[in-house]
């Protein structure tokens, strides 16, 4: 059960798979396995002796934010493989951040309060979110669709595919390597700024890519400009497009 006077909920993983769905009531409820290997018949048994139980309690600094801690490797023993693969259930309408200390994928569906996201090194795909969104990936291609809110996406070294079906304020897609595509209604006022430092951008706008070189940027305005949209990609291509939903 989550205690009363709680507004914000942080899981923690050491490393592993993360999947969030909506949940019943004030309730968080946890299945999944985990994946265990070792250098020695000792230390496999060290891990397997790990008891796989989350454990949750309040910010020390903060008595409004639930910390669900993950089972990991206690400090001091012999390192080994002990990834875990989670499935969350949890309230859609309290705001969530997810930390993955190490490698792991992260999941996000039908969420409706806004949600954080880190992991070392990961896939990153959210699905029909209906608040902010901010995410980190050292290593991942990102997907997003059905999006509505600020969206503040960013990988060291991957793709991006992200449908924005009700822009708020903001949109910023970035990538160290990769390709960048960035989906909004055909009718979104937005004012966008876009550099791919070596690479190419398009857009189905209207709107005129200057080609430096290798690089190429692109800025200006439609409608309104109520959206700020940032593209950065260090390597590769970004686009701009309409697409028109249901």
């Amino acid at each position: 059960m989550i205690p009363d006077g709680i507004a914000k909920i942080r899981v923690e993983v050491p490393t592993g798979t993360v999947g969030v769905v909506p949940g019943a009531g004030r309730t968080i409820r946890y299945q999944g396995g985990v994946r265990r290997a070792a250098d020695s018949a000792t230390n496999l048994a060290n891990l397997e002796a790990i008891v796989l139980q989350f454990v949750a309690t309040p910010d020390p600094t903060d008595a409004t934010v639930l910390v669900v801690r993950a089972p990991g490797i206690p400090a001091g023993q012999p390192p080994g493989v002990f990834g875990l693969e989670i499935g969350l259930f949890l309230p859609a309408d309290l705001p969530l951040e997810v930390v993955v200390a190490g490698n792991g994928h992260v999941t996000m569906a039908d969420r409706t309060a806004p949600t954080r996201v880190r992991t070392g090194r990961g896939d990153l795909r959210f699905e029909r979110c209906k608040a902010d969104v901010a995410a980190r990936t050292g290593t991942g291609n990102v997907i997003a669709f059905d999006q509505a809110g600020d969206v503040d996406l960013e990988t060291g070294l991957g793709d991006m595919q992200v449908f924005v079906q009700q822009p708020a304020r903001s949109i910023t897609l970035v990538t160290g390597q990769g390709t960048v595509q960035c989906h909004v209604p055909p009718t979104c006022g937005f004012v966008v700024d876009a550099v791919a430092s070596v690479g190419k951008i398009g857009n189905g706008f209207g709107l005129d890519a200057e080609q430096k070189g290798y690089s190429a940027e692109l800025r200006g305005a439609q409608g309104d400009g109520a959206v700020k949209i940032v593209l950065r990609t260090g390597s590769g291509h970004l686009s701009l497009s309409p697409k028109r939903w249901p």
